[in-house]
């Protein structure tokens, strides 16, 4: 009797502490955003799949770029006669109040990403930062925001 009372008593605890753990890492994940802390949501499913634009960077020199949006990452791909690259961004943070995807690659480079819903396309804007806290406290950029030929917000149709 005293050994089933004490495993009850033993489960019970167990399981009061790993509730509690559970809890604090949940609170730990979801912070305010208006003070530079983050909210680790779920990317919501209108923004996953695969989205694709074509550009001219030169006359007659068409690029495709291409993103795959998954639940945990961003792959990346630009394809043309002037530039060729891809990788995947691995999700850090996403805050579905601002639709911000943070994440890095494998050789440690951190970017942050912005998705709007424009019909049945998106425009994403992503930009190269120096680390994650530095992407929490990116704020969503305007509409016009250009600081070089390769930034802004770009339109992308869906391609599944």
């Amino acid at each position: 009797m005293h050994k089933q009372l004490f495993l009850a008593i033993a489960v019970s605890m167990l399981s009061l502490a790993a509730c509690t753990n559970s809890a604090s890492e949940e609170t730990n994940q979801k912070k305010n955003t208006s003070n530079n802390s983050y909210t680790n949501d779920a990317i919501p499913a209108k923004f996953l799949g695969k989205w694709e634009r074509t550009f001219f960077p030169v006359p007659g020199k068409p690029h495709k770029v291409s993103y795959i949006i998954t639940p945990d990452s961003m792959f990346y791909s630009v394809s043309g006669a002037m530039v060729n690259a891809n990788y995947t961004l691995e999700k850090d943070v996403f805050d579905a109040a601002n639709n911000k995807f943070i994440g890095h690659n494998k050789a440690g480079n951190y970017f942050v990403a912005f998705f709007k819903q424009a019909g049945d396309s998106i425009s994403i804007f992503k930009e190269p930062i120096a680390s994650k806290e530095k992407g929490i406290a990116f704020e969503p950029p305007a509409a016009n925001y250009k600081a070089n030929h390769n930034q802004g917000w770009n339109l992308y149709g869906k391609n599944n």
